[in-house]
């Protein structure tokens, strides 16, 4: 009986377990560390050296509104905030590094001769935009398919429109 009881009580616990993790959708919210940021702005600025774009430096501003987007743990299906930033999301990368490069290698699709055919690009433009000064980051592990949310937004919006409409 003692044991019965017991096997019922643990059952419980472990379906409690299980719904609190599916309600809750963030597992880990954190500030991104200094030793990040430093990542961060190193491999951003490497590639933006590669188009003679300047180095960008950390603004909280924009990391806090990276945070808060990061931290809604969104999927593929509302990837963006829509926010007044322009905004790089990857889903499920190990580290920043990794996700960076990952935008940056849109660049194999971009047409220097002819940029409004370039589809598939907006991650790389947002990477090396020449004007383009300020950069935030944020970061959650969700509780979902894709896992890490790593959120960078540039201080600047709709890059494609301001040069092709001159915005």
């Amino acid at each position: 009986m003692l044991s019965t009881t017991y096997s019922m009580l643990v059952t419980l616990a472990s379906s409690l377990l299980l719904a609190t993790a599916s309600a809750n959708p963030i597992l880990t919210k954190r500030s991104i560390y200094q030793d990040e940021i430093n990542t961060i702005l190193q491999e951003h600025n490497r590639y933006r050296a590669r188009h003679g774009s300047p180095p960008l430096v950390w603004d909280t501003d924009v990391a806090s509104s990276a945070e808060q987007w990061a931290s809604t743990c969104s999927g593929m299906d509302h990837p963006h905030s829509g926010g007044p930033n322009g905004e790089n999301v990857g889903f499920g990368y190990p580290d920043w590094q990794s996700v960076i490069a990952a935008w940056y290698n849109e660049v194999s699709k971009y047409n220097y001769n002819d940029p409004e055919s370039s589809t598939g690009t907006g991650h790389f433009t947002a990477v090396v935009w020449k004007s383009t000064t300020k950069i935030g980051c944020g970061y959650s592990k969700c509780n979902d398919e894709y896992g890490n949310r790593m959120v960078c937004q540039v201080g600047m919006r709709n890059l494609y429109l301001r040069t092709m409409l001159g915005l």
